[in-house]
């Protein structure tokens, strides 16, 4: 039986040059995610695919200690609703080691409305909000579910805890990570 050679999306992740600038990659079912970065800057990155016509997931970098960069932009989300991408993740890394921190993913569903164009604009309202009006994980995540939900797509936020399998620990990260938060906000008011 041959061995897997294949590299986790996660040893893909941290392997990266200059982890303090964005990465892109689009990954085919079982194939090893393929860079597809062009241009690669602190905060936005042009990619290409090759192949297209093909359904297919994108996945980039977020690095920096925004409380914000594990979201996506709104012309991240406006990429992925006119583009052929079946998913997108962002991976938040660590700007100075590359360590992956968490991902958000978003997928759509069999159909996206015609009426999606508008849902970067709305989206951004919704990030605004949480940014300078202090809504709390609970009530954001229950509008973004309703936002995203409106437009026949689904999200989800993983966290990845160092030295912890993230699907057993999720809960107490989840919890830790809330207080963490909440204490920064404290701080920084």
């Amino acid at each position: 039986m041959k061995p897997n050679t294949r590299r986790s999306p996660r040893e893909v992740i941290e392997s990266v040059d200059q982890p303090e600038l964005e990465e892109a990659w689009y990954k085919f079912p079982r194939q090893e995610m393929v860079a597809c970065s062009i241009n690669r800057e602190r905060d936005s990155v042009r990619w290409k695919v090759h192949q297209k016509g093909r359904k297919y997931m994108h996945i980039h970098t977020h690095p920096g200690g925004s409380r914000l960069s594990i979201y996506p932009s709104s012309r991240d989300l406006d990429s992925f609703l006119l583009d052929k991408m079946r998913s997108m993740v962002i991976a938040k890394t660590s700007p100075k080691t590359g360590k992956l921190e968490s991902y958000f993913v978003v997928r759509k569903k069999k159909f996206v409305p015609q009426s999606s164009s508008l849902l970067p604009r709305q989206y951004e309202e919704l990030l605004m909000n949480r940014m300078y009006e202090g809504i709390d994980d609970s009530s954001f995540a229950e509008s973004l579910d309703v936002l995203f939900r409106k437009y026949d797509l689904q999200w989800r936020y993983v966290p990845v805890a160092e030295g912890k399998n993230a699907f057993d620990s999720r809960a107490q990260y989840q919890t830790d990570l809330a207080d963490k938060l909440k204490t920064e906000y404290r701080m920084a008011a």
